[in-house]
């Protein structure tokens, strides 16, 4: 999320996952967006180059 406060409890379920730290039951993982480099914000997702980004999400 890209802000975390807006959220119900003001974010406190947000959690910085990684391969040794998974999330618990009911957490929800912060990622950088802005590590994203073409597929950011900054860039508009890549519509102004005519090849728009695309997200997936998977869920277990």
């Amino acid at each position: 999320y890209k802000h975390p406060e807006l959220l119900p409890g003001r974010g406190a379920k947000v959690k910085i996952c990684d391969y040794q730290n998974p999330p618990n039951k009911g957490d929800v993982c912060y990622y950088d967006y802005t590590a994203w480099g073409a597929c950011s914000e900054e860039s508009f997702f890549g519509f102004y180059r005519v090849a728009p980004c695309i997200f997936l999400q998977s869920n277990e």
